[in-house]
Parts: C-alpha cells; structure tokens; sequence
C-alpha cells in the first residue's frame, strides 16, 4: 500500500508498504513525482521485478564521489583535472547539505539546486554539463559495477542550461605580446609562442619530449593526445627558431612547466598586462580599447593557430595537424576561397 503525504517542509513524501518487501520512503519536490515513484514500486513489486536498492540507500554522495575518485578517475587521461573537478562537486554539493544524502535520494530538485548554484556564481554552461556528466557517470558505474541495480540516474531529471560553442574570440599576436611581457615565468613566453605557432593542446606541447621534435625537418611528433592517437605535426620557421632557441639536453621534456601551471601563469599575465594597458591609457590621455586583453582565454591560442593553418591547409590536412576527428568542429574555422576553388575546377 502507498501514501503520500506533504511535508512541513513543502516537499512531498511517498512511502510504500508491501508484505515481502521492505518498507520505502522517498520525498521528492513535486506531488506528482511522489505519486509516479510509488505506482513503479507497487507495480514492480507486485510483477516481481522490483529491485531493492539498500547499498544505494547506505551509500552517501560523498562516500560516492570519494569512491569514484579512487576507483575511476586514476584511470583516466584527465585524472588530475577531474580530481580537481570532484573538489568544487564536494563543496557546492555540501554548502547545499548533499553530501550527507544517499545516492539513491539525491533527485532532480536536489541536482537542480546545484545546476543553480552554479549559474549565480557564473559558471558558464558548458562546465556545468562537464560537472553533471561527471554525477551522471557516478550514478552509472554505482549502478552498473556496484552493485546498485536499482539505482536512477536523477541527471535526467535536470534542464541544463542551453550551450553555445560559437565563440569566435581571437588572440591577436599584440595581445599575446602584452601578456608575455607581463609574464613572471621563464618558460611561459616559449610555452606560449609555440602554442601561437602549432595549434598544439597544452598537455601535447606540455608532454613533448626532445627526442620527438625534428628541426630538420621542421616537425614534432605528439604521442599523448586528448584522442589517444598519436601524430605527427609541421613546425612554422618562427616555431623552430623558439626551440633552437631553448636548452636542448639529450632527452627528456622540452619543457618542465605543467599545463595547469601554464594556464595559471596565462591568467595572472593576462590580469597584470591590461593593467598596465589601463595605466598607459591615462598617462597618454587617450580612450583604451575595451576589447584589447578582455575575455581572452589561454584556449584561444589554439583558436587563433586553428584559424591561421585553414587559410593554408585543406580541411583534411588541417585536421591532420589539429588532431580534430570531427571535422564539423572545423568548420568555424576553414573558410573555402570560391574564387581559388574555381581555378581548381577548371
């Protein structure tokens, strides 16, 4: 037998009694979900398919991201930016009293309130679908490898924000110069100029080895790649003239900066540049651009590179050189010449 109740709390509560089963209790935000809830159970039940889901039920979210943190994410490419990742999870999901729930309460409201939380801070919404990617396997693995079979992904309950990937922002090379001026790092300005020259990742340029670079032959050969595979891409004479130009021991990494610590290296340079942008403004007396350093990202080197080769390359070369598998993630930056496809024709 089932009953649903309201709550003080405004929250509406479906308990299920059925003799042979053990009793069920769950709230839920809205009257009708407590109602759906208890005619699957009674159904399931009643047909002898119903699965208990008493792990699930002593299983917190915390206890499940730390699980998932020491069994899933070591084996991934992005480990570390996932562990850092589960981090900001654990506190926003505890700041919203999560993380004490188990697993198997944690509904769409729940996740929505989070969803939220994130909004009003201003993270944008493609980082939000990562973070909820990232519950939404949680709830995956729990049910498919830890033995909560009846466990529900309530991720399918939440409205994501909408994401746009249209961004079109590029670094122009006095940008990228004003912010290697304002750097503090010594390895940042050869990190950055190569990125400017390759279209390289930052983990591909952070992961090249001497022994893989041929100035020679002016190419570099990226064996860890956000794809898995390896492949070898052509080095512009400036791309080259910054390698002659570093120490080159026998073996070994080009460089000993890690990616993160470019990224932050990026940001701080960025921040110190159009201050003193700002400050010369005034001493001069003119208007500043409100553009110039603004909203400009350490990805959009990378952007920048991109569109710069499509002006050269055909679109499966330039795919080649990016590491891009999909080629529709190209298309914003390979721009055909009609008047040059013309005179290929004939």
């Amino acid at each position: 037998m089932a009953t649903i109740d309201r709550l003080p709390s405004g929250r509406w509560r479906a308990r299920v009694r059925r003799r042979g089963n053990r009793p069920l209790t769950r709230t839920f935000e809205r009257q009708q979900d407590a109602s759906a809830f208890a005619r699957k159970v009674e159904s399931e039940q009643e047909r002898g398919v119903w699965k208990d889901n008493l792990i699930a039920e002593g299983t917190s979210l915390a206890k499940g991201l730390d699980d998932y943190e020491k069994k899933i994410t070591p084996g991934k490419k992005s480990a570390k930016g996932e562990a850092s990742i589960l981090n900001i999870i654990r506190a926003d999901a505890k700041s919203l009293g999560l993380l004490a729930k188990p697993l198997s309460r944690i509904d769409g409201g729940d996740l929505a309130a989070l969803r939220d939380k994130w909004k009003a801070d201003g993270v944008k919404p493609a980082t939000i679908h990562r973070r909820m990617a990232l519950l939404s396997h949680l709830y995956t693995v729990a049910r498919e490898e830890w033995k909560m079979k009846g466990l529900q992904n309530p991720i399918r309950d939440v409205k994501l924000p909408a994401v746009r990937n249209s961004r079109r922002r590029r670094i122009q090379k006095n940008e990228l110069a004003a912010i290697v001026a304002a750097s503090e790092s010594v390895e940042f300005p050869d990190f950055a100029g190569i990125l400017y020259e390759t279209a390289m990742r930052r983990g591909e340029l952070q992961a090249l080895a001497w022994e893989n670079v041929n100035l020679k032959a002016r190419t570099a050969r990226l064996l860890d790649t956000k794809n898995g595979e390896e492949r070898e891409i052509p080095l512009s004479r400036a791309a080259v003239a910054i390698f002659h130009a570093r120490p080159k021991p026998h073996r070994g990494p080009v460089f000993t900066i890690t990616a993160d610590a470019f990224s932050k290296a990026f940001r701080r340079a960025r921040a110190r540049a159009r201050k003193r942008y700002l400050e010369q403004c005034e001493a001069d007396h003119s208007r500043p651009d409100p553009t110039f350093l603004v909203d400009v990202v350490m990805h959009d080197e990378r952007h920048e590179a991109t569109s710069r080769l499509a002006g050269k390359l055909h679109i499966l070369d330039l795919a080649a050189v990016t590491g891009h598998k999909d080629l529709r993630m190209l298309q914003r930056y390979y721009h055909a010449d009609a008047k040059a496809l013309a005179k290929k024709i004939g």
